[in-house]
């Protein structure tokens, strides 16, 4: 599990485009998708937190949500 707090740029991701994640989309509920894509946005001073976003591809169909 992937502790959220700890993400300070997108390099955590980077290397796993290609994986499979299982997503917890609800209280006990879970999906399973591929990152498609991580893209950082900008630059980040070292004190700050990087943009990024990450593109997941599923078979379900699911509300766009951050």
């Amino acid at each position: 599990m992937i502790d959220l707090a700890n993400i300070k740029d997108v390099s955590m991701f980077a290397d796993h485009v290609g994986s499979r994640f299982r997503i917890e989309i609800a209280p006990d509920e879970f999906i399973d998708a591929e990152l498609v894509e991580a893209q950082a946005y900008g630059d980040t001073a070292p004190a700050h937190r990087q943009s990024f976003s990450l593109l997941f591809s599923t078979s379900q169909d699911l509300p766009q949500q951050t």
